[in-house]
């Protein structure tokens, strides 16, 4: 992909083809990758910060949507990024989709009947294929994913969580995220985000 998405990748996961706890589909690129945290303070999505946030329930399950600069994004991990790399990322924004089927009693969510894909099929979407069915809608723009990568760190076992990043997104102004979910079948979603304060 694009260096940004390399700058971004390599910050945020160094070592990530080497490191215990992490799997990379065979032929995945720097773009589409699994992510498994060790540390669940890695990337916390329930602190408080500056983002964009928009949720919505369908069908029984909720379905959140968090916009951040990958500066921001980066920051979370406490990583020093570098003046020429800060420049780069500034030009990225990061889509947090997560995906709550709202019961504590799921012990995977692979396996819940709300599935509408088997294991196999549901991974490989998440790790490549949901791109396709994500777009954010900035005026008369349309923008499609650079890459996307699944988070298999997620503490809950009835979530499921995608960083999904974007080029070129004034993150200050009105968007309109577009999903069609596959997954569970609810079909197609619109999250409008407003500007934040």
């Amino acid at each position: 992909m694009n260096r940004i998405l390399l700058c971004l990748s390599l910050l945020i996961f160094i070592g990530c083809s080497e490191a215990p706890g992490t799997d990379k589909t065979p032929g995945s690129s720097s773009s589409v990758e699994i992510v498994k945290h060790q540390d669940p303070k890695l990337v916390r999505m329930d602190e408080s910060s500056d983002k964009s946030s928009a949720c919505k329930t369908e069908n029984g399950i909720t379905y959140s949507i968090d916009l951040m600069s990958a500066v921001d994004f980066v920051s979370r991990k406490g990583e020093q990024i570098e003046m020429a790399d800060r420049m780069e990322l500034m030009k990225e924004t990061v889509a947090i989709l997560t995906i709550d089927l709202n019961n504590a009693k799921e012990t995977d969510v692979f396996e819940s009947a709300k599935m509408t894909m088997d294991k196999e099929d549901a991974m490989n979407y998440l790790v490549g294929n949901i791109a396709a069915d994500v777009e954010i809608k900035q005026g008369k723009k349309t923008i499609s994913p650079s890459g996307v990568e699944y988070d298999a760190g997620i503490s809950k076992p009835s979530q499921l969580r995608v960083f999904i990043y974007f080029n070129n997104i004034k993150i200050n102004q009105p968007s309109s995220v577009v999903l069609y979910d596959r997954l569970f079948g609810s079909g197609l979603l619109r999250f409008n985000i407003n500007n934040r304060k």
